[in-house]
């Protein structure tokens, strides 16, 4: 298959299933934007753009499965290939982002999709396939759901006044603390990246956590000039957070963030998320999505604390040699080396953090 442009198979008076893979990605691009365009509102995870970001920014493998019925596109499933020495080999919609998963116009065309996915999955002999859902597909062979993540969605008002008594009481007590110590933020793009990725790498390192390699935040930028940018916050001159904030239709979010540890009580962390909210309404979006924590985690409770209501996250998987909790049970080998990862100088897990990064589902 991986010498395969394009793979059709047709269902009779059902649609036309196309597997578009590797070169051919660039010319279907724009009929997938406009079919999800018609879809209305959505967040800019969905964009199957994101398939040559990771293909250039990580090394996974593109494929996206197409559904035409009367020559138009009714429906669209973006999938990546992450392998690697390290964890195995998963087929994903989508890695790095927080959904990801089928988009159609109608169920029937979403199961064939799925369909497509669970046969492109046992040809590519991957471990399992995963797809990021919002919604639950109901599908004999997803049999394995987590659901444990919830997506924090948060409505804004137009008013920046009713946005300021939307927020909760610690929030703004937290804004009015950092605003005394004269925080102030920079929007941009590539230009301030190299401070993006210095105080993200250093807060990943102090987590214990790989980080991907700045390539992958360029090709974001450089795909997405009009919805993505960056913040970077200064206490005088020395920048101390920053994020990446991406824009959808009708929709924003909190891409990346981070904060310097040293930090953490003078309030910054809640004042860079406060200034992602105006600019958000600034732009007109109506909705804000917070990402996609763990029930119950500090982060959850964190983002809640804003006014974010907990929206399901149904990540289903296609099983085929282990499974996702077995992934997790067998990454405890990994807890002495992310206790030494935090020992370790910055520039050393800008080097190794990428190549273990990419072979992460």
């Amino acid at each position: 298959m991986g010498h395969i442009d394009v793979i059709e198979k047709a269902f009779g008076t059902q649609p036309l299933i196309n597997v578009v893979a590797h070169n051919e990605l660039r010319t279907r691009l724009s009929y997938w934007q406009e079919f999800l365009a018609r879809q209305g509102a959505g967040p800019l995870n969905r964009d199957p753009s994101w398939l040559l970001i990771l293909a250039e920014g990580r090394g996974h493998v593109p494929y996206c499965l197409e559904a035409i019925y009367g020559g138009q596109v009714r429906g669209i499933l973006p999938l990546a290939l992450v392998a690697g020495p390290l964890f195995g080999r998963f087929l994903v919609s989508l890695p790095h982002v927080s959904s990801g998963g089928v988009c159609a116009d109608n169920p029937a065309t979403a199961l064939d999709l799925v369909d497509q996915a669970i046969a492109l999955a046992d040809d590519l002999n991957v471990d399992f396939l995963e797809l990021r859902h919002q919604r639950l597909i109901p599908h004999a062979q997803l049999e394995h759901v987590v659901t444990d993540k919830a997506h924090m969605l948060m409505e804004l008002p137009a008013d920046e006044g009713l946005l300021w008594d939307q927020v909760g009481t610690k929030v703004r007590n937290q804004v009015r603390k950092a605003e005394k110590l004269s925080f102030r933020g920079t929007w941009g793009g590539v230009e301030i990246l190299d401070e993006f990725y210095t105080i993200y790498t250093r807060r990943m390192r102090d987590f214990g956590t790989p980080t991907d390699s700045m390539v992958l935040f360029e090709r974001i930028l450089a795909c997405f000039p009009q919805r993505a940018e960056l913040i970077v916050v200064r206490q005088l001159d020395r920048p101390v957070a920053a994020a990446m904030v991406l824009h959808g239709q009708g929709f924003s979010e909190i891409h990346r963030s981070a904060s310097l540890t040293e930090l953490r009580s003078t309030g910054v962390n809640t004042w860079l998320h406060w200034q992602a909210l105006l600019r958000a309404q600034q732009r007109g979006n109506r909705l804000f999505d917070f990402g996609r924590p763990t029930v119950g985690s500090s982060v959850y409770t964190f983002k809640k604390r804003f006014g974010a209501k907990p929206q399901p996250a149904a990540v289903q998987h296609y099983l085929r040699r282990g499974s996702p909790e077995a992934l997790r049970r067998a990454g405890g080998k990994f807890n002495l080396p992310i206790k030494l990862w935090g020992c370790l100088p910055v520039y050393a897990t800008r080097w190794l953090g990428p190549w273990i990064t990419r072979g992460m589902p």
